[in-house]
């Protein structure tokens, strides 16, 4: 099928009940997803736009797990909603992506939402996150478009510690593997947490929602553990 835009007869019959089986809420920085929905993955850095690779192993991803088609909301006002085959190619090519996106199963058994900040919370089944942490390949490119029309309407000067962090994220973007938690190793999971802490040093900021986040999609434990070991207290 072409990615189509859906009517409001039909999200009503269709996108919603899924979407409630899948989200608490609509929020990348809170806590997103229903108790049923176990496994869940942290990703950065992520742009708005899926990469072609990435919308890929989504679409397989989703196959994995019965879906033939893929529900996106565009998240704002008045939400946008289209569904695409797990076969689409060209998806950006008819939907128009400026903030933030939720994509998740016909179904109601996965979700991913897309923040502006560069980072994706992903839940769903076992198998479903477990083909997004073998085929999902890297960002070659993250966007890191909060830092513009922040503080700053221009990047940061070169040599400005805040231009390192951009320029270290950027490089680490090409070699970071899909990494969430203790399932699959902890390097992006890292690599958020230093970016924002660099972020908070820089803007004065207590980024209070960060470590509720993080118990959120990783349980309390494993939280704390990776909030220790990436210096966040520090």
């Amino acid at each position: 099928m072409e990615t189509r835009a859906l009517t409001p007869e039909e999200c009503e019959r269709r996108v919603v009940p899924a979407r409630e089986r899948i989200f608490a809420e609509l929020d990348p920085f809170g806590a997103p997803f229903t108790d049923g929905i176990r496994e869940r993955a942290l990703l950065f850095p992520v742009s708005l736009e899926l990469e072609p690779g990435q919308v890929g192993a989504l679409g397989e991803a989703a196959h994995a797990v019965g879906d033939e088609t893929i529900f996106l909301e565009v998240l704002y006002s008045d939400s946008e909603f289209w569904e695409f085959s797990v076969d689409v190619e060209g998806l950006y090519d008819v939907v128009d992506v400026f903030v933030e996106t939720a994509m998740f199963s016909p179904s109601g058994t996965w979700g991913m939402i897309i923040s502006p900040e560069d980072h994706a919370v992903l839940g769903g089944p076992p198998e479903f996150v477990r083909t997004i942490a073998a085929r999902f390949p890297p960002t070659e490119l993250p966007t890191q478009n909060f830092l513009m029309g922040s503080r700053e309407p221009e990047w940061p000067e070169e040599g400005s510690p805040l231009g390192d962090v951009v320029d270290a994220l950027t490089e680490a973007g090409t070699a970071l593997p899909l990494a969430s938690g203790h399932a699959f190793g902890d390097g992006q999971v890292t690599a958020f947490l230093e970016f924002w802490k660099s972020m908070r040093d820089w803007s004065g900021t207590s980024n209070d929602w960060l470590a509720p986040h993080l118990h959120h999609l990783f349980g309390e434990r494993e939280a704390e553990r990776l909030l220790a070991e990436g210096g966040w207290w520090a």
